[in-house]
């Protein structure tokens, strides 16, 4: 592109040339009278002549010299910007290579994070088959729980079959537990006595239940038979603290099957729904929970918590 401004500069310096000679050659005036002789002044031509040489050798060299400053000083130019081009092309290339260079690296790193990446997702897919095992055995587990609490709540049933539990009794400080068990039955009118009961404790501290254990099931279901009857006829004065001689404040007295804790929470929970308005009545009967909306209805037998699951949901 530098190359292109030489004709131009040149073009200039030689119309500064012509301007100078025409500015230092003679004005040509008319003779004077003594140069107007028809012999001509040879002598004069010739030296006029041959100053007008020397003046235009010395504008010639000074027009060369100029043109040859130029040029020096355009080569001076053009090697500053060569110098200056091959600077930046050397620091293009420089960073083009360090770039490179990074490049490589970020290719060499994210192959190493995908590496890492596929590792962490076979170590997950590991984790979930061995999470998917744990949740299997997890329920395996469960079943055998739920299997293995049937089977001791069964078991527990077995050995309460014929055990009778009377609440709500006070307790004395000489308290004949035998008496009071002979005087239920008197009250109650009922066909067992004394004779058919294997024993009779506490369980437990204050004002436990009084446990009776009969001998058979069926004087056990004889006692309870006489407890509902005599209820029934009694309303207003239903079986109390005074009929067995108690000597405290008179205090109703609950005769009922002994239940299996697993019983226990279910007949608690169903009682729940009776105050709810579900049902109307709930009671346990043979270690069984049941509830009934109306006298005239056939009871719902509850043996399990999720027999009770599906009444919840709609009290909710």
């Amino acid at each position: 592109m530098q190359e292109s401004h030489v004709p131009s500069v040149t073009n200039k310096l030689f119309i500064e040339a012509q301007y100078t000679q025409k500015k230092e050659m003679p004005l040509q005036r008319s003779p004077s009278t003594g140069m107007c002789s028809s012999q001509p002044n040879l002598s004069t031509n010739d030296d006029g002549e041959a100053n007008v040489r020397i003046n235009t050798r010395k504008r010639k060299m000074s027009e060369n010299e100029k043109f040859a400053e130029f040029c020096s000083d355009m080569k001076v130019i053009f090697q500053e910007f060569q110098s200056k081009q091959d600077t930046k092309y050397d620091n293009l290339v420089k960073a083009i290579e360090a770039l490179t260079i990074q490049n490589e690296k970020l290719i060499e790193s994210n192959g190493e994070i995908e590496k890492i990446l596929q590792q962490n997702i076979d170590q997950q897919n590991e984790l979930q088959k061995k999470v998917f095992g744990l949740e299997v055995e997890c329920a395996n587990a469960h079943n055998k729980i739920d299997l293995l609490e049937e089977q001791l709540d069964q078991l527990q049933r077995n050995q309460l079959r014929n055990v009778l539990e009377v609440r709500n009794v006070p307790r004395e400080e000489k308290e004949d537990l035998n008496k009071i068990v002979t005087k239920l039955m008197r009250t109650v009118d009922s066909e067992a006595n004394m004779e058919h009961v294997r024993q009779v404790y506490r369980a437990g501290k204050a004002n436990a239940p009084i446990v009776i254990e009969f001998k058979n099931f069926n004087h056990k279901i004889q006692i309870l038979k006489s407890v509902i009857s005599y209820n029934k006829t009694n309303k207003d004065r239903k079986l109390n603290s005074k009929n067995l001689s108690i000597e405290s404040s008179i205090t109703p007295v609950y005769v009922s099957d002994k239940l299996t804790p697993k019983t226990k929470m279910l007949l608690n929970a169903a009682k729940q729904l009776v105050k709810d308005g579900t049902f109307k009545y709930c009671w346990a009967s043979k270690g069984i929970v049941l509830l009934r909306k109306s006298e005239d209805e056939t009871p719902i037998r509850i043996e399990k918590p999720k027999d009770l699951e599906k009444f919840q949901c709609k009290s909710k």
